[in-house]
């Protein structure tokens, strides 16, 4: 017996849709155990297989498995146990959580970038939160640089630490605050977050106004990210009325109200219209008030098309609900004081 496909000491949880075993001449017990704090192993898997005529075994979902028993963000190291009668065969495996297959190796991935599957820079806009999670291997000093442009257009940069990492093989959050290095008379039009060769980019936009719905979601690493949608919004209410006839009147005795919300994400560049997806496979969204986690909601479908066309604007459409069994949310924002509508710049409040 052998193991044909590769286990390596340090793994995504996506690579292991598939282990293969040949030249198996009598059954295998397959063993799938996680260590604990204590250094001790705990069988969380345990099944006898049966090779087939060409003398093989393949042992599929592992993945989903393994990315159950991984605390989000994090990593955990599993034992893969194979024994038959003819030998035994044991590999160990540190694995962190990714849902997507990536095409670079976990320990390349966590060296060269920030647990995010945005790919480039990212535009954002100045009152916004940015939240980045890098694996730390190492002991690792996270900087920023600051790009500015004055009242004349000229433009300035400054630089800073963020934070000193002394940690080793944890995985550390950041919740980037951007409006926190403006400048007087000074427009910040870039932020760049630089921790040894990982490097995450923001492009500030202070054109577009406000969003109209700010996302937290946990992404496919298991940690936090954000989005704003700077498209337009619609709500639709629906409503189940369960009718009858009480004390000889005809009437309402159960009423369900739903609202259904649809959001436009605006048009978007490449590198967001495909990290956006990631948004769209989340199980855990929330919307953002006040910089932090106000309402959970439950994506209940997206339109993504896309083409091979570089000339592409891709614009996505979603729709979701309150997670809430509650729907009818009443929300009485600060700026339902002000004058004029959000049509008009804050100036005119």
């Amino acid at each position: 017996m052998n193991v044909e496909s590769y286990i390596p000491q340090f793994a995504f949880s996506s690579n292991f849709q598939e282990i293969v075993l040949g030249v198996v001449e009598s059954d295998v017990t397959f063993v799938l155990s996680r260590k604990l704090a204590t250094n001790e192993y705990i069988e969380i898997l345990r099944e006898t297989y049966v090779p087939d005529n060409d003398l093989k075994i393949y042992i599929l979902g592992l993945s989903e498995i393994i990315a159950s028993n991984i605390s989000g963000g994090s990593f955990n190291e599993f034992r893969f146990h194979f024994s038959n009668k003819e030998n035994t065969l044991t590999y160990t495996s540190k694995v962190i959580l990714s849902r997507a297959e990536i095409n670079i190796s976990a320990a390349q991935f966590v060296e060269s970038h920030f647990l995010t599957l945005m790919q480039g820079d990212k535009t954002v806009q100045i009152d916004s939160v940015q939240f980045l999670s890098l694996y730390v291997t190492k002991p690792t000093l996270v900087k920023y640089a600051a790009r500015y442009r004055d009242l004349n257009g000229n433009y300035s940069n400054s630089s800073g630490e963020l934070a000193d990492l002394d940690v080793i093989d944890r995985t550390v959050g950041m919740a980037i605050h951007l409006s926190a290095y403006e400048k007087a008379d000074h427009d910040l039009v870039k932020f760049a977050v630089i921790a040894d060769n990982r490097t995450a980019t923001f492009l500030i936009d202070g054109y577009s106004r406000p969003s109209v719905l700010e996302l937290i979601f946990v992404n496919n690493f298991g940690v936090s990210e954000s989005f704003a949608v700077m498209g337009s919004m619609n709500r639709e209410n629906k409503y189940s009325n369960e009718l009858g006839y009480m004390q000889g009147k005809f009437k309402k005795y159960h009423i369900e109200a739903l609202r259904e919300y649809t959001a436009n994400t605006g048009v978007l560049d490449q590198n967001t219209a495909n990290w956006i997806e990631d948004l769209y496979n989340s199980e855990n969204v929330y919307i953002a008030r006040n910089k932090t986690f106000w309402k959970e909601i439950t994506i209940t479908d997206a339109t993504v098309k896309r083409s091979s066309l570089q000339s592409e604007l891709p614009s996505h459409e979603f729709k979701y609900r309150l997670s809430q069994r509650n729907q009818v949310v009443v929300d009485f924002k600060e700026d339902s004081l002000r004058i004029h509508d959000d049509s008009f710049d804050y100036t005119f409040n």
